[in-house]
């Protein structure tokens, strides 16, 4: 009797680990080459230009600092048309970002240029102003 409920035990275990393994979600793996090049305006719902600069903010949800830098991306992003392309992630959810982009700490902020090549990192909060003069460099530049 004690055998019948040791082998119960080990194909209960081997099921359990067997959903475990099969049921997780396979990660994304994203590539400059596969983030968005475009977004649509939220001001006037049409398609923004491709010819803007793009603003990654690599954040994580529990974090006072990190929650400080997406609010100045949403601000910026709500306020000047085509400025940039800003898109924020959670590196909790999305770790591949982090490693992508070679951030050690969050948050984060990657400046692309138009043609999706990085232009600056900064690790850590940058106030709405400082992020408004490195977009406007970039454009500059190209």
């Amino acid at each position: 009797m004690k055998n019948y409920i040791i082998l119960a035990l080990v194909i209960f275990v081997l099921i359990l680990a067997g959903v475990i393994f099969f049921g997780r979600q396979k990660p994304i793996i994203v590539t400059p080459e596969n983030l968005p090049t475009t977004t649509t305006s939220v001001k006037s719902g049409q398609p923004s230009d491709h010819g803007v600069p793009r603003v990654i903010t690599l954040y994580h949800a529990g974090e006072k600092e990190s929650l400080r830098a997406v609010a100045v991306a949403n601000r910026l992003e709500a306020g000047e048309e085509n400025l940039a392309i800003f898109r924020s992630y959670d590196t909790l959810d999305e770790p591949q970002m982090a490693v992508l982009y070679g951030v050690n700490s969050v948050p984060a902020i990657i400046f692309l240029t138009p043609s999706g090549k990085v232009s600056k990192k900064h690790e850590g909060y940058l106030s709405q102003a400082e992020i408004i003069r490195i977009i406007r460099s970039i454009g500059e530049k190209n």
